[in-house]
């Protein structure tokens, strides 16, 4: 902000015209720096859930599994985290942006984490569904129809594709039994931040290009 005003003062005659669009779209295609970053983070994130998944076990809280996350991440290289981890279990995975509890894990559960890390300062960013014990009919099919959506929808990317076109798909292929619970968007864009161009959302006026990563 003071800068802007300074501009102001100093350029009287001049006028200024915001470029978020501009900027937004030259930070949305990666060049192969920051995309060797980028999958250094994945995979300190990778490692680091392959050692939650030969731990974790029925009785976990879902705060006591994030923080263990967080600090198998750290012992293996990464910055930091890149936004708070999410373990969500039970009934708490049907929330998207669910906070970790104290809701102990149990047999039966569909548990949600959803994590990332920073490396030379860009982030990854993914989430897992885990099942515990023998689930019922009901929810393998949730998962078998969401599991096929997911593969679709990266079947589908490549350049010159709209990114609403990829939200589209999943809410085409999921149909009216499960799409009216899908109240958030496909995916984003993941660099510097977390959430960047381009938006996989219906309502998204963003093309893919190559050099784009979404998550």
């Amino acid at each position: 902000m003071e800068t802007h005003r300074r501009l102001i003062d100093e350029l009287k005659d001049a006028k200024l015209v915001p470029l978020v669009d501009e900027l937004k779209f030259l930070r949305a295609r990666k060049d192969e720096s920051e995309i060797a970053a980028m999958k250094k983070a994945a995979a300190i994130a990778a490692d680091a859930m392959g050692a939650i998944l030969a731990e974790i076990r029925p009785g976990w809280t879902e705060m006591e599994t994030a923080l263990q996350f967080e600090l198998e991440a750290r012992r293996r290289g990464a910055q930091q985290v890149a936004f708070e981890t999410i373990v969500a279990s039970g009934e708490n995975s049907a929330m998207p942006h669910a906070r970790p509890s104290n809701r102990k894990i149990e047999m039966g559960d569909f548990v949600i984490i959803d994590f990332g890390v920073r490396y030379r300062g860009y982030c990854c960013d993914e989430t897992c569904t885990l099942a515990f014990g023998e689930l019922t009919v009901a929810k393998k099919n949730a998962y078998r129809a969401t599991l096929k959506a997911h593969d679709e929808a990266i079947a589908s990317i490549r350049e010159g594709v709209a990114a609403a076109s990829v939200d589209r798909l999943v809410r085409d292929v999921l149909g009216k039994k499960y799409s009216r619970y899908f109240v958030h968007a496909t995916g984003h864009g993941v660099g510097l931040e977390v959430h960047e161009a381009p938006r996989l959302a219906l309502q998204s006026p963003d093309v893919l290009f190559a050099g784009m990563l979404v998550r």
